[in-house]
């Protein structure tokens, strides 16, 4: 029964994240904290996951804090991962979104190439696994954004403005409007 709740209170604060109700979200996360997290390791560290997630929407500078927390999610959800290669393990939604915030918090860092490629072996994996197709797009458009953060650090601003372009007809036709503001953000 707890296990079910700390299932919809995390469903539900992943929502939150995406509609950009940060501190609705960190109230969630109180919920699974007091919950002691269903007694289930798995939701501790998806928990350590929306959390990084939270402070980097909500602009929290101590990245290598963020940093930390990404990769003591990552050790759990996907334990002896090589992030270089991964595209031939099966990864779930929860880790690809975890993958996708650890490569935001990398170009932070100014691990630009590192960056570069986690995003890419994501574009890769993205392009070939079997997951439900609203949660697939999803994952698509957000590691979009993320790309087109490093191309505007790599200065490639011609490919940022297309990619935006593209991210945004995608994000409209699939219906995920409450990523349209961070997309008009770098196309302005």
């Amino acid at each position: 029964k707890e296990d079910f709740e700390v299932f919809r209170i995390v469903n539900d604060c992943v929502y939150s994240i995406d509609s950009w109700k940060l501190d609705d979200a960190l109230n969630k996360l109180r919920k699974i904290s007091s919950l002691n997290y269903g007694g289930n390791e798995t939701y501790y560290a998806l928990s350590l996951s929306l959390m990084a997630e939270i402070m980097l929407k909500s602009g929290y500078r101590d990245q290598k804090r963020i940093y930390s927390l990404l990769l003591a999610s990552l050790e759990v959800l996907i334990p002896d991962m090589d992030y270089k290669h991964f595209s031939i393990s099966f990864i779930d939604v929860d880790s690809l979104r975890t993958l996708i915030c650890l490569s935001q918090c990398q170009l932070d860092l100014c691990m630009i190439n590192e960056s570069f490629s986690l995003n890419v072996e994501i574009s890769s994996y993205l392009s070939s696994c079997n997951l439900a197709s609203t949660e697939k797009e999803k994952l698509i458009v957000m590691n979009s954004i993320t790309r087109i953060k490093i191309f505007f650090f790599k200065m490639k601003y011609a490919a940022a403005f297309e990619l935006c372009r593209k991210t945004y007809e995608k994000a409209i036709l699939e219906n995920l409007y409450y990523f349209l503001p961070e997309i008009q953000l770098w196309e302005s």
